[in-house]
């Protein structure tokens, strides 16, 4: 039977927290057909191993793959995608926990109520290394107004491309319609799959949002962890820069591409673009420096005036 949903997960070196995710992402309660689509980024400990184990103990729910090589987090994301059969796609990271084995189905039938929204959408819980937890998810302005289930996705469009906090959506918190994002991979993929972005969510909620609206569950259905060797948790200076500076140029682009004014965007953009130079003024790289100077003036990038003076300080430097 063709699965109605598929929940895409990716992991690299997550011996650790693979086998909980997938045991738990294997006892959800659901009345409908759904498939599990792991992929291994060419892992160097045991996570493929403990993969294969999984996907041979459930193998009409697992579908396991490995890379021969490491893709990184965007070209894994959307290969992963592309193999997906479900109409609605899930996600769970590979260090990551679902909240609750019955919430799957209840978001299904949100969707099927509004086949108008292109996602549903939820608050989440955030779990440090210490393992403290803090709520997260939209605030009131960006949820429905009385009487309503869902809010518009050009709204939660330019919150997100704002960088609002606290930040409206998250990629693991949200089941969408997988058709939005197939069509853009086949005709402008690099509007969505762009190893520039630096990343995967942002390119693909900014595609949903720009074409439909966002339906509201009110639960948290997802413990995200937050770990030191994350993307934007990193304490590596050269790597926070090309992160952070990827993502100023994410939001650029797209808010460019979904017609959000950059007038709206520029405040919370310049301050990540302040960070992104100094992390790379801090990293010693003087060539990385200036590319990331060169990048954010070919992009228009406003700068802060902290930017501002580094990036004087670095044309004095040559």
């Amino acid at each position: 039977m063709k699965p109605l949903i598929s929940i895409i997960v990716l992991t690299y070196n997550q011996e650790a927290t693979i086998g909980r995710t997938l045991g738990f992402l294997v006892s959800q309660r659901t009345e409908y057909p759904i498939e599990i689509v792991v992929t291994d980024d060419c892992s160097s400990d045991r996570t493929a191993e403990i993969c294969r184990q999984y996907a041979d103990r459930y193998p009409t729910l697992i579908r396991f793959h490995r890379n021969a090589t490491n893709l990184g987090l965007v070209e894994n994301y959307f290969r992963t995608f592309e193999r997906c059969r479900g109409e609605l796609i899930a996600d769970c990271a590979g260090d990551d926990c679902w909240t609750q084995n019955a919430y799957l189905d209840q978001r299904i039938r949100l969707l099927e109520q509004h086949p108008e929204a292109q996602l549903v959408f939820s608050p989440w819980i955030e779990v440090s290394n210490n393992g403290d937890e803090k709520p997260c998810g939209p605030d009131e302005t960006d949820r429905p107004t009385e009487g309503s289930q869902t809010v518009s996705g050009r709204l939660l469009l330019r919150e997100l491309l704002a960088s609002k906090r606290p930040r409206p959506l998250h990629l693991s918190a949200i089941i969408y319609r997988g058709d939005t994002v197939s069509k853009l991979l086949k005709s402008r993929r690099e509007d969505i799959c762009n190893e520039e972005f630096g990343c995967e969510d942002t390119p693909t909620l900014a595609a949903l949002l720009s074409r439909g609206d966002a339906v509201w569950f009110d639960r948290p259905t997802l413990r995200y962890t937050v770990s030191d060797d994350s993307i934007t948790g990193t304490r590596d200076h050269r790597k926070a820069a090309l992160t952070y500076s990827r993502f100023v140029v994410a939001h650029y682009r797209l808010a460019r591409i979904y017609g959000v004014p950059l007038s709206y965007i520029r405040r919370a953009q310049s301050r990540k673009a302040d960070f992104a130079l100094r992390m790379a003024q801090k990293s010693g790289d003087r060539k990385l420096l200036r590319r990331i100077v060169e990048v954010f003036k070919r992009e228009g990038v406003s700068l802060g005036w902290k930017g501002c003076m580094i990036r004087f300080i670095s044309k004095l430097l040559g």
